[in-house]
């Protein structure tokens, strides 16, 4: 029930955030919506032991950004705009930084990589062939592909770029190690015409974490 309320959700996120998909917005909050009660009900309900002994420091951390970044909303010009970006924000935090670390099982990461590569492969080849029209900012084009702004066609190429570049240096296809890496490149290169900063420094700090581990 976790790992498939995962997938609708990353599904309906994926969905959402396309100009074409745009009107469907209401499903990545009932998507989540079930994502955090199956997560919760299992987590609570099984008590699994920590990962590590410094789980609980890091729980209290994460429950301190939370509360820190709720200032945001406090002295925010439009309450509810801020406090529904926050809620989303914080629930994803808590699912995915505390609910799936203690209950995704090892055998059950690999399909949720493989559906995450496949979903974004996805918008990537539609953001190829039938892309939205360019937006422009300080005279230079930016390329947003199927979505709804530059920045959004950057991050999801980035993490798009980071999955597949891992995929070419630790697969054992050769073939489809080389696919992985023009793919990766075809990513870098919608990361870099979409004009996103924030993009790229993601995608330099994945490099770098992905070096580190």
């Amino acid at each position: 029930v976790v790992a498939l309320s995962l997938f609708a959700y990353l599904g309906a996120l994926a969905v959402t955030q396309t100009v074409y998909g745009s009107q469907f917005m209401d499903t990545r909050w009932v998507t989540l919506g079930v994502l955090v009660i199956a997560c919760g009900f299992y987590w609570f309900s099984a008590n699994p032991s920590p990962v590590d002994p410094s789980d609980g420091k890091n729980n209290l951390l994460i429950l301190i950004y939370g509360a820190m970044t709720f200032l945001t909303v406090v002295a925010a010009e439009n309450p509810l705009f801020s406090g529904m970006k926050w809620i989303s924000h914080t629930l994803m935090i808590l699912v995915f930084l505390v609910f799936l670390r203690q209950s995704l099982k090892a055998n059950q990461v690999h399909p949720v990589v493989l559906f995450l590569k496949g979903t974004i492969v996805t918008l990537l080849f539609v953001s190829w062939i039938k892309p939205a029209s360019l937006v422009s900012s300080l005279d230079v084009q930016l390329y947003r592909g199927a979505f709804g702004s530059p920045n959004a066609m950057g991050q999801v190429a980035a993490m798009g770029a980071l999955l597949l570049i891992h995929g070419a240096l630790t697969g054992k296809v050769r073939w489809l190690r080389y696919l992985e890496a023009s793919v990766a490149s075809l990513a870098l290169w919608l990361t870099w015409s979409s004009g996103a900063r924030s993009a790229i420094i993601a995608f330099l700090t994945g490099i770098v974490l992905m070096n580190y581990f």
